[in-house]
C-alpha cells in the first residue's frame, strides 16, 4: 500500500505549503526560477507516467515542451535526460537510450541527487545488457553497488536490493552461478531488513533458481516449496514452474 504522502501533490494544503516554502518575496526573480525548475522536474514525471501508460509519443512531446522551456538546473536536465532514455529504451532502442542515461548520471551527481544518479546507473546497466550482454551490465551494476556502499544517503541506499538483484542475474547469465548465489543471498537479507514481503519472495526465488542452475535440485525444491506455502509466493506462477522443473530433474514427475 502506498504511503499517504505519495499523493501529497494532490492535497491542496500540502501543495500550498510547498508553494509557501518555495516563495521568497524579497527575491521574486529567484522565486520564479525555482518554480520554473520545479515545474520542469514534475513535468518529466508526467512524461514518465504517460509512457508507462503506453503513450510514448505523448511522453516524448511532453519532454520536448519541458526542454524547450530551457531549464538550467542540473537536476531538471538530469530528469529530462533519464526520461528521454526511458522512452527510447521502452520503444526498443537501448543503444540510443544509453547516452541519455550516462548524461543523467553525470548531471544528477552534479546536482547532488544521489538517488536519481543511482536510477540512471540502474537504467544504464539495463541498456548495456540489452546491447552488449550481461558482462557489460555487470560492470555498470558493480559501479552502482560501489556508489551505494559509499554513502548512507537513504535515497541511494534504497536501491541496494534492486542492484543486488540485477547484479546477481548479470553473474548468473555470465556463467558464474556460484557468485550469483552469494549476491542473491545478500539480496534476501536486504529485502528482509526492508520488510518488503513481495521483494523478499522474489529474492528467495532467485536463490532457488540459482540452486537449480548449480544442480542442487533438492535444496532448490525445498526452498520453492517453502515459497509456495507463503501467501505471497503461493500466487506466483514462477514458483510453481520452479517446483515442476526441480521435480522433473529429480525424476519425481
Amino acid at each position: 500500500m502506498a504511503d499517504p504522502l505519495t499523493h501529497r501533490l494532490a492535497d491542496p494544503r500540502a501543495l500550498e505549503q510547498l508553494v509557501l516554502d518555495t516563495w521568497d518575496f524579497g527575491d521574486a526573480a529567484g522565486s520564479a526560477g525555482r518554480f520554473g525548475e520545479a515545474v520542469a522536474v514534475l513535468r518529466t514525471q508526467q512524461a514518465r507516467a504517460t509512457g508507462l501508460a503506453g503513450d510514448f509519443e505523448a511522453a516524448g512531446r511532453i519532454l520536448d515542451e519541458v526542454e524547450s522551456a530551457g531549464p538550467t538546473s542540473a537536476h531538471a536536465r538530469a530528469r529530462i535526460a533519464i526520461e528521454r532514455g526511458r522512452v527510447l529504451n521502452s520503444t526498443g532502442d537501448p543503444a540510443g537510450a544509453a547516452p541519455y542515461f550516462a548524461e543523467a548520471h553525470r548531471l544528477a551527481t552534479e546536482a547532488g541527487a544521489g538517488g536519481l544518479a543511482l536510477d540512471a546507473l540502474h537504467m544504464q546497466a539495463i541498456a548495456a545488457g540489452a546491447t552488449e550482454g550481461p558482462a557489460a551490465a555487470r560492470a555498470v551494476d558493480e559501479r552502482a553497488l560501489a556508489e551505494i556502499e559509499a554513502t548512507e544517503d537513504p535515497q541511494v541506499r534504497r536501491w541496494l536490493g534492486s542492484i543486488l538483484n540485477n547484479l546477481g542475474w548479470d553473474l548468473h547469465d555470465s556463467g558464474e552461478p556460484e557468485r550469483a548465489l552469494t549476491v542473491f543471498e545478500r539480496a534476501v537479507e536486504v529485502r528482509a531488513e526492508a520488510d518488503d514481503r513481495q521483494a523478499w519472495v522474489v529474492a528467495r526465488w532467485c536463490v532457488g533458481r540459482t540452486l537449480r542452475t548449480l544442480g542442487k535440485y533438492d535444496e532448490a525444491l525445498a526452498l520453492m516449496e517453502e515459497l509456495a506455502a507463503d501467501p505471497v509466493g503461493a500466487e506466483d506462477a514462477y514458483v510453481a514452474e520452479e517446483i515442476a522443473a526441480n521435480r522433473e530433474a529429480l525424476g519425481r514427475v
